[in-house]
């Protein structure tokens, strides 16, 4: 995907959020954010936390099984941090090379390897919605509705684009070769990128046959439920109360449906999809309140995480330059 689509779809997803917001009373929002609870404000900030470390020990869990030197807590919470800025770049918040960089740098991780951990990662992180998505409908029948039918569309692409990666990566070397024979390009250079898709279909065979992916998943469940009790206290905070299974199903979904759509982080069709399946299932208001509790939401989970992502970017791309060689 050329960097134009991206750069398009970027613009799209914030004219979807412009629109969003205008859609309701800005003074009104305003208003519920600045009248927000104090104490359910900094739960909530405590449980983001919690979910960035858990995440974290998922993430130093796989570089173990990457390198022989560990690699310390804080070292990944920072490569959490990084990941979640360059993901808001990439369709989905699909394939991003923030980790991988920061692991080669440190211990000295071959790319093909990291790579490969970072498509497990978010396999995982789209089968831990998945579950819990498939957990709520049980309590919760608006769920069942045609409504949702674009949710299920969006799990069966992801159920097949996983299923296909993991159980047949090396047809991603066939398909790579078969790619590069038929485009201009020197000898060179089609052996190169035969050579990585083989590495790199290499490192997701590996990640197959580790023995630890029920540990990562369930390391997975955990973070999402923890981004799910996020919710559910920002909305007590602005006095809205949303039951558990609710907030489950608005937020498995609509996370879904961000990555489905391609836009990068989800920017705009997230709060969009968020802040209308929760008004669906629960037929809580105003509607200005509810928008206030979702981009609050957004913006404690996932701006100021970009934000804080960017700044370690900047601050690791000043201290540890990337030359051409180190992307093997």
């Amino acid at each position: 995907m050329t960097r134009w689509v991206r750069a398009a779809l970027l613009v799209l997803g914030f004219v979807i959020l412009a629109g969003f917001v205008r859609s309701v009373d800005l003074a009104a929002i305003v208003l519920a954010v600045t009248g927000a609870d104090a104490g359910r404000l900094a739960l909530a900030v405590l449980l983001l936390i919690a979910n960035v470390t858990v995440k974290a020990a998922r993430w130093r869990i796989m570089a173990g099984m990457m390198s022989q030197r560990p690699l310390s807590l804080p070292a990944a919470e920072t490569a959490i941090l990084a990941g979640v800025a360059a993901a808001s770049l990439t369709p989905g918040r699909g394939l991003e090379l923030a980790k991988p960089l920061l692991l080669r740098a440190s211990h000295g991780v071959p790319m093909a390897s990291s790579t490969a951990a970072v498509v497990v990662e978010r396999l995982l992180d789209g089968a831990a919605l998945i579950v819990l998505f498939a957990v709520s409908l049980v309590a919760v029948p608006a769920g069942r509705g045609s409504a949702f039918y674009p949710v299920i569309a969006a799990i069966a692409l992801f159920l097949t684009a996983g299923a296909a990666l993991l159980l047949l990566p090396h047809r991603l070397t066939s398909i790579a070769m078969w790619v590069t024979d038929r485009l201009p390009l020197p000898a060179p250079m089609r052996f190169r990128v035969a050579s990585v898709a083989e590495r790199f279909a290499g490192g997701l065979a590996v990640w197959r046959q580790s023995g630890k992916l029920g540990l990562l998943l369930a390391a997975s469940v955990a973070a999402a439920f923890l981004e799910i009790l996020r919710l559910t206290a920002v909305f007590a905070a602005l006095g809205l109360r949303v039951g558990l299974v609710d907030a489950m199903l608005a937020f498995c979904a609509a996370n879904l449906l961000g990555a489905a759509t391609f836009i990068p982080g989800g920017i705009g069709i997230t709060e969009l999809s968020l802040a209308g399946i929760i008004t669906l299932v629960t037929a809580i208001g105003p509607a200005a309140t509810v928008a206030a509790a979702v981009l609050l939401d957004r913006a404690l989970s996932y701006y100021l995480i970009v934000a804080l992502g960017a700044l370690i970017l900047v601050v690791a791309s000043r201290r540890t330059p990337v030359s051409v060689h180190d992307r093997r």
